[in-house]
């Protein structure tokens, strides 16, 4: 016969044992169906209400016992609770039991009935004074239901009566942070306060205090309680942190930079230290170390292709109103790598103004050239950029003259000088011929001199304006000054001239007509070349004068140290330098001032975003969203929002946007309006990815905040659906749903 034949076989001869009330004849027949398994839970069932009969309780106990461990086992919950249920009521003394119907409860999510049965259980264990099995039963109870305090408070005091604060210490907080999320702050603070009885400068109950004393406005208090407990405990990171923290919030940045730098000495890669670290830096107006501070994390961010968040870092500094050159500088190689042109251009005119005020000439050229490449439209820059190279130019040839002067003997300088002055005199009256031998022989005295050399190209282009007749009586006339000439470059003249300054005017540029030193002979050149169209004068004597010239405009001419002739000046270019000389001066003044006189913030970021208005287009999204980054950061709602609105017409970005709106307005506790920027960011999301699930975490986050709480468990519930590990999405929803069952 086959194995189930025998089964069957089996169990017919044990019903009629049965029927004939022959139990223990039964129970023998039906054990015969456990022989090498034992975990028939029909047949144990049966053999355990034939002990009922029997009257055996403690063994129909038994077998049932061993039902609900396989059953709990296998997941069985449902049928090990209606076991467990019959075997309570056979042994009613029995807190196991009691127990075991809460744990099966708990596992079928049934929490009012498991609460019910180890509240049941704690009583008959307090009659028993058990506290062992008490602290397993509470802590049961205290993960049955968070929101539940009085579990909580009575773990604690079974802790500390076992001598195990730290686990009571640990448990107040829990029931503290628990009635955070109610607002019950006055209940929670009493609590804490308890908490400290047993452990007076433990990080986490004092962390907690100070949430509170925050929320109350009582920074100090809590700066004093932290100060406290660090005192008792030098070396808790924890404490330093919080300690560092409320004094960036009391803007004692003093002592929150001094602990901050502790942090980074012992940790160079914490983001967040750094960070605030660089933020106090500009607070306290030091942009070159804050700038020091934030630049290793800057160029990790643009390593990690994050070039818009360091844009925002940078942008730290920059909001203070001083245009900081290491900053523009980065920004500006920023720009140039990623082909930011527009950018790069405002940020280079920005920066070229700066060289100009610090005197920087290198950096001023170069970042000159790139405007130029940048605009080439601007003439204005052009002319500048021209004007700069001829400067160099004309540097290096005064550069390779001192270097020939070096190596010449002072005889050697003496007579160049003095034949350089011959030639200028022969030129004034017009005896270019004259000029011109001196000048050749010299030449031959010493070639590739660049003085001589210059003089004889331009005088090249001068002509003889004196007839053969008249170059006896010039001669002479010549020589005597010639004389004059000589000994007053061997000894300087007492009288002294008319000065600008004694005039109240700008000191003039020396006319090129007029010959101060020897040593700068080219003027005369010039001035023979221009004579050169003129007509025969028929005598070389009475010149107009300067005053003549004038006489019928404002300037003043200032006197020559000739006696025969009034120099004048062309006063334009004087007049342009004096004007740039103003605006570098007027600029430099703005900023000393901006460093000494402390602006209100909304004065500093209005003349910011002024500035931003007028040089940067509004069309110019990148730039736009990069703005609105800084301004989130530095705490400037309302202007990171508008920021983001400009940024969010790129359709590209607007999702993006939208998204950050809605987090700026729940900062600013405009919960409804976040809400409807937040949807706006998930209608642009594509159903079903990444992006759209995790945005609607965030909306239904935003329903919680606003008591909305089926809202906000559906959304959960979809995310759930989703990935059930995504930002405690399970545990968020379970408290909701407890709360809503409530």
């Amino acid at each position: 016969m086959s194995e189930k034949g025998d089964r069957i076989k089996i169990i017919e001869a044990a019903e009629k044992k049965v029927k004939a009330g022959k139990h223990q004849e039964a129970i023998a027949e039906y054990r015969k169906l456990l022989l090498g398994s034992g975990a028939d839970v029909p047949i144990n069932n049966i053999i355990g209400d034939l002990y009922i009969q029997l009257g055996q309780v403690d063994a129909a106990v038994k077998i049932f016992q061993s039902n609900i461990a396989y059953l709990e086992k296998k997941g069985a919950y449902s049928q090990a609770l209606a076991i467990c249920k019959k075997t309570s009521k056979l042994s009613p003394a029995s807190t196991e039991f009691t127990v075991k119907l809460g744990d099966l409860y708990s596992h079928l999510g049934f929490a009012a009935e498991a609460r019910t049965e180890y509240f049941k259980a704690a009583e008959e264990l307090e009659q028993k004074q058990e506290t062992e099995s008490l602290l397993g039963l509470y802590e049961k109870l205290t993960r049955l239901e968070r929101g539940d305090i009085e579990p909580r408070l009575k773990l604690a005091s079974l802790y500390v009566k076992t001598g195990a604060s730290d686990k009571a210490v640990a448990e107040l907080n829990d029931a503290a942070e628990w009635l955070f999320v109610t607002n019950d702050f006055k209940q929670a603070e009493k609590i804490l306060e308890e908490a400290r009885v047993f452990k007076d400068s433990d990080p986490r109950t004092l962390a907690n205090l100070v949430r509170i004393y925050r929320k109350d406005r009582r920074i100090k208090d809590a700066i004093k309680l932290v100060e406290h407990g660090h005192l008792t405990n030098l070396d808790n990171p924890d404490l330093i942190a919080l300690l560092a923290n409320l004094y960036l919030e009391n803007k004692d940045f003093q002592k929150a930079g001094n602990l901050f730098h502790r942090f980074l000495e012992e940790d160079p890669e914490n983001v967040d230290v750094r960070a605030k670290l660089g933020f106090i830096e500009i607070q306290k107006g030091e942009l070159d170390k804050a700038y020091d501070v934030l630049e290793p994390l800057i160029i990790t961010l643009i390593g990690k292709n994050r070039e818009d968040r360091a844009i925002g870092l940078i942008g730290l500094i920059l909001m203070t109103g001083q245009m900081h050159i290491p900053s523009l500088e980065r920004l500006a190689s920023i720009y140039k790598n990623t082909i930011q042109n527009k950018n790069l251009e405002v940020v280079d005119r920005v920066l070229l103004e700066e060289y100009r005020q610090a005197k920087l000439e290198d950096k001023r050229l170069q970042v000159l050239q790139e405007l130029v490449d940048l605009s080439p439209q601007d003439l204005t820059l052009q002319k500048e950029y021209n004007k700069s190279v001829a400067k160099e130019i004309q540097q290096a040839e005064e550069e390779k003259i001192e270097e020939r002067l070096s190596l010449l003997s002072e005889e050697d300088r003496d007579i160049i000088q003095t034949n350089l002055a011959k030639a200028e005199l022969y030129l004034q009256q017009g005896l270019v011929r004259n000029a011109r031998r001196i000048l050749e022989n010299l030449d031959l005295l010493y070639p590739d001199e660049p003085r001589i050399q210059r003089q004889l190209e331009l005088l090249q282009k001068a002509k003889p304006f004196v007839g053969d007749e008249e170059i006896p009586l010039i001669i002479e006339q010549v020589t005597s000054q010639e004389k004059e000439k000589v000994a007053k470059i061997e000894e300087p003249p007492q009288e002294p001239w008319t000065t600008a300054e004694s005039m109240g005017m700008p000191e003039p540029i020396v006319p090129e007509t007029i010959v101060q030193e020897p040593e700068v002979p080219v003027a005369a050149a010039e001035v023979a070349a221009a004579v050169e169209a003129a007509e025969p004068v028929e005598e070389v004597g009475e010149k107009i004068t300067a005053a003549e010239i004038f006489a019928e405009t404002d300037i003043i001419p200032v006197a020559s140290p000739r006696a025969k002739a009034k120099a004048f000046y062309n006063l334009e270019d004087r007049i342009n330098e004096e004007l740039d000389v103003l605006e570098s001066v007027y600029y430099r003044q703005i900023k000393e001032k901006a460093g000494m006189i402390e602006k209100e913030l909304s004065d500093i970021v209005f003349d910011f975003r002024r500035h931003v208005e007028e040089k940067i287009e509004k069309t110019n999204y990148e730039a736009r969203y990069s703005l609105g980054i800084a301004f989130m950061e530095q705490g400037l709602i309302d202007e990171a929002i508008e920021e983001f609105k400009l940024a969010s017409l790129d359709p590209e970005r607007a999702m993006d946007c939208f998204s950050l709106i809605s987090r700026c307005l729940k900062k600013k506790k405009n919960l409804p309006e976040a809400v409807r920027w937040m949807e706006q960011a998930l209608d642009l999301t594509e159903e079903g990815s990444d992006q759209h699930f995790v945005l609607t975490y965030d909306l239904a986050v935003l329903y919680e905040d606003l008591n909305e709480n089926q809202k906000a468990i559906d959304l959960y519930r979809y995310v759930k659906a989703w990935n059930a590990t995504h930002r405690n999405v399970a545990k968020r929803l379970k408290i909701l749903e407890k709360i809503l069952a409530d």
